[in-house]
């Protein structure tokens, strides 16, 4: 079971496994105070946590809604439950994995860092060392360091 509070405190989502074994994934809202469901949701019909789910759940902007990551397809992608009801919507169509995201502050962009394995094969000849320096520099070598190809943000 994975968990976070809401903006105003007033709420905690929830995505936890039903059945035992666990045969669905679900998501839940409960009010903090007395523990009750306010409402469930079933998550997308094919597909699974990613690995290291711990992650995933995140409110979305104003509280409206749940985003997590799910599994499907080979891929790795986003997906908003709004909290008024109605089933799950995919945010992002990459074909790789995202493996972390967060939302900017005004809920108008959203960082999506991303993962993706290549089996090319690349010859440097004739290689020179250009020195970079900087913060930049500092972030975008941590960045290819972890494996991290790209951060993109989406909306404006």
């Amino acid at each position: 079971m994975f968990g976070r509070f809401s903006p105003d405190g007033n709420s905690t989502g929830l995505l936890f496994g039903e059945g035992e074994p666990i045969e669905r994934m679900k998501l839940a809202v409960v009010d903090t105070q007395s523990g009750s469901f306010k409402g469930t949701f079933d998550t997308p019909a094919s597909g699974s946590l990613p690995h290291n789910a711990w992650w995933v759940v995140r409110w979305a902007p104003g509280g409206r809604g749940l985003t997590y990551a799910w599994s499907q397809g080979g891929s790795t992608n986003l997906w908003l439950q709004p909290i008024a009801g109605g089933p799950p919507h995919q945010l992002t169509h990459f074909p790789d994995d995202v493996i972390a995201y967060a939302w900017s502050p005004n809920g108008n962009r959203l960082a999506v860092a991303r993962s993706t394995t290549s089996s090319d094969v690349v010859v440097f000849r004739n290689f020179h060392q250009i020195p970079v320096s900087g913060m930049l520099a500092d972030v975008r070598a941590q960045l290819l360091w972890s494996g991290i190809s790209l951060l993109d943000t989406l909306g404006e």
